[in-house]
């Protein structure tokens, strides 16, 4: 489950570009025993192609100092 709140869009340094910053949440679980929450916020820049929005650059932020899952293989 993955919860994407607090989204900010202001103009990027050019014309056909947004800049997005957003909060997220993500919740994953495998069988009973393993369960990770996952809360960081994201910072993204959106360009226009052909009239498309797509994602230039992406940085993710996790405040946690250790992480407790085993493998991050998720696209936040």
């Amino acid at each position: 489950c993955r919860m994407i709140s607090n989204v900010v869009v202001t103009d990027g340094e050019f014309e056909a570009e947004k800049k997005v910053r957003s909060n997220i949440l993500l919740y994953r679980t495998r069988g009973d025993l393993e369960q990770d929450f996952i809360i960081g916020c994201r910072h993204d820049v959106l360009r226009s192609v052909d009239g498309d929005w797509k994602v230039s650059y992406r940085k993710i932020i996790l405040p946690q100092n250790v992480l407790s899952s085993k493998n991050i293989s998720n696209f936040f």
